[in-house]
């Protein structure tokens, strides 16, 4: 699938206002996921580095440019849990 194909797709489910499934869209928000982040102590690179991605992701996440799947978005929330316990 393209970068435009899976776009359109994006735009076309919240048109239809169809549920999400595991590997689709996930709840939290760019805001949640830098506040979160935020309180681990963490920078985009550091949160990109631990979660074995790219900076550039976790900017297009947190700015809401790209939707976050649910199973992004549980790794993320357990990697950034883990660390926070560290700290």
């Amino acid at each position: 699938m393209t970068r435009r194909e899976r776009k359109e797709a994006r735009l076309e489910r919240r048109l239809d206002g169809a549920a999400c499934t595991m590997t689709e869209c996930s709840t939290v928000t760019g805001k949640d996921l830098r506040k979160l982040r935020e309180q681990a102590g963490l920078s985009q690179a550091e949160l990109a580095e631990l979660a074995g991605i790219h900076r550039v992701t976790v900017v297009r996440w947190e700015t809401d440019k790209v939707d976050i799947r649910k199973l992004e978005e549980a790794g993320l929330r357990a990697l950034l849990a883990k660390y926070k316990l560290k700290k």
